[in-house]
């Protein structure tokens, strides 16, 4: 009886050992993911923010050109600035 009870009982840590390594495999799993998708999140995060900070800077560069008289026109194919009459582009543009 002593025997079977050593062996129920090496079988029952074994068993045990065996399920809490399973769930830390898994629980070590789901911490990798969740630290790859939050890295990307902010990856993505701190693009956009930049794109955005870029769009802005362009916007206020067409609002103080449209205050200066310059007009922006596209046909689709090219994009042409157009100054008012009796100024002329200094920096070689047509």
């Amino acid at each position: 009886e002593k025997a079977l009870e050593a062996i129920l009982s090496t079988t029952e840590a074994n068993t045990r050992a065996l399920v809490l390594s399973g769930w830390k495999w898994l629980a070590g799993s789901l911490l990798a993911v969740i630290l790859a998708a939050s890295g990307a999140l902010w990856w993505t995060g701190q693009t956009v923010a930049e794109n955005f900070q870029i769009i802005e800077q362009q916007k206020a560069t067409m609002a103080r050109a449209q205050a200066l008289g310059m007009e922006f026109y596209s046909d689709g194919k090219d994009e042409y600035l157009l100054l008012p009459k009796g100024k002329k582009a200094s920096s070689g543009w047509n």
